[in-house]
């Protein structure tokens, strides 16, 4: 077997070298505004040049490339892309498959979402980051953690505001001791630096905090060409490196671990709104240009993709989808594809879930690997079938067409006459009933006991009154 795609690559070598080069003379020369003094100095001591006049620390060029050298390298002559299909959940509306109402969310809800993502084949986990129902924002965090143990899903790792930190650590404490695992092994957080180039006091004080209590938070960064990042693809790409070669090394300062991989959320400024669209193509052409930074560097790479804008299920979305997540693939590199999700990240549909699904089935088919030999060639085959003949038959189409073929479920596999006799029905159609029939027989969802669920909330309770 050989991989599928081995990664179009879209830079030259003059390209990836003047964009590394930039990248350099961006961390060396601008660096990084670092909100909390404690961090500064424990960056000094790592060698970094700090001024904590300017709350500025600087990336020395041999410093930076010293610790890039020491990285784990991966063999991109055999690579195959990965593709995460995930169900995730975040602050937003519930749009409702059967009255196309936008819902706010509610537990119940909750649970009935990540039941269907539980019985979609192709879902390989559901997340939440913050809390989708409408709680105090002291508890938010909390309440995130709490619904996502009990049904199951990866919590985000909400960590904000800081006055909530205790809490989350009593509250993970105690899930730990009742799951007999350890507080690293259940705890979850992140963080995001503001870009451009501005690791703020509130997010700074968190990982901070966290760090010292030995767990490890993901410090990650997004950028908006022509809003917090230049509006060439080349200058974001670019400015997003950097950033991520800054996170890297921070992370290296005081986690002690030394690793570099490009992940990847880029997306344009719609200049006509100042807003941040997820899914138009230069989103996708700044993936597949970070894919070929890493190709460069020998690391792996993950692209934000699989997006839509569309804000009910549509063409439109399905166009967004495929564009990310082919670009990604196609690249070589890591793709998402975030099934049911709609305008970026704030419309949640279960209708659109069904019909993600079946796309998500066609891209995991794209991207496996294929075998070119002498028997699945099948000369002798065709030679035994010859002209004119029919290969439906034969041996070596049963041997292979169930590996060989994807098959649809949703998407029409009948020519229109069958497709007519059998009413007609279209994609979103054959897609609610799919919903019907999962939800009229859903595999249950609630993952904690009475007691653990007693346990927990009179944490949440507890931290709640005393959280201000």
């Amino acid at each position: 077997m050989i991989p599928a795609r081995n990664g179009a690559d879209v830079l030259s070598l003059r390209e990836k070298k003047t964009i590394h080069r930039n990248a350099l003379r961006i961390l060396a020369e601008v660096g990084l505004q670092i909100e909390h003094a404690e961090m500064r100095d424990a960056l000094a001591a790592y060698g970094l040049t700090v001024d904590s006049s300017k709350q500025r620390v600087y990336f020395p060029t041999d410093l930076v490339e010293a610790y890039l050298a020491g990285c784990p390298r991966i063999d991109w002559s055999t690579r195959v892309p990965e593709l995460s299909v995930t169900m995730p959940t975040f602050i937003g509306y519930y749009l409702d498959p059967d009255s196309g109402e936008y819902r706010e969310w509610t537990p119940e809800l909750l649970d009935r979402y990540w039941t269907l993502a539980r019985n979609l084949p192709e879902v390989q986990g559901m997340s939440m980051l913050g809390c989708a129902i409408n709680v105090p924002a002291a508890v938010e965090p909390l309440y995130e953690r709490f619904y996502c143990w009990k049904y199951g899903a990866y919590p985000g790792g909400t960590l904000h505001p800081f006055s909530s930190a205790e809490a989350i650590w009593d509250l993970t404490q105690a899930y730990a001791e009742l799951k007999g695992k350890t507080p690293a092994e259940v705890f979850t957080g992140c963080c995001f630096m503001m870009s451009p180039l501005r690791f703020a006091a509130e997010e700074a004080k968190q990982f901070w905090y966290w760090a010292q209590r030995g767990m490890k938070v993901s410090l990650s960064n997004m950028t908006t060409a022509g809003l917090t990042a230049p509006a060439t693809i080349a200058g974001q790409v670019t400015l997003h490196a950097a950033e991520k070669i800054a996170i890297y090394i921070i992370r290296h300062a005081l986690y002690g671990t030394q690793e570099f991989y490009l992940m990847t959320a880029m997306a344009p400024a719609d200049m006509r709104s100042a807003g941040r669209p997820c899914a138009r193509p230069e989103s996708a052409i700044a993936n597949m240009m970070m894919a070929s930074m890493a190709r460069w560097y020998g690391v792996g790479t993950y692209g934000q993709s699989g997006m839509t804008d569309a804000k009910e299920p549509s063409q439109e979305v399905a166009a967004q989808r495929m564009m990310g997540a082919l670009a990604n693939l196609l690249a070589g590199a890591d793709a998402t594809f975030h099934i049911g999700q709609l305008s970026t990240d704030y419309v949640f549909s279960p209708l659109q879930a069904v019909l993600d699904n079946e796309y998500a089935g066609a891209l995991q088919r794209f991207r496996k690997s294929f075998a070119v030999t002498d028997e699945s060639i099948g000369v002798e085959m065709i030679k035994e079938v010859g002209p004119g003949g029919l290969y439906i038959d034969h041996q070596h189409t049963l041997d292979h067409f169930r590996d060989e073929f994807w098959h649809p479920d949703i998407w029409q596999r009948d020519q229109f006459n069958a497709w007519d006799i059998a009413g007609r029905k279209s994609d979103v159609a054959i897609a609610l009933d799919r919903y019907h029939a999962i939800m009229d027989n859903p595999k249950p969802g609630n993952q904690f006991t009475e007691e653990e669920e007693r346990t927990l909330l009179a944490i949440i309770h507890k931290s709640g009154k005393l959280i201000v």
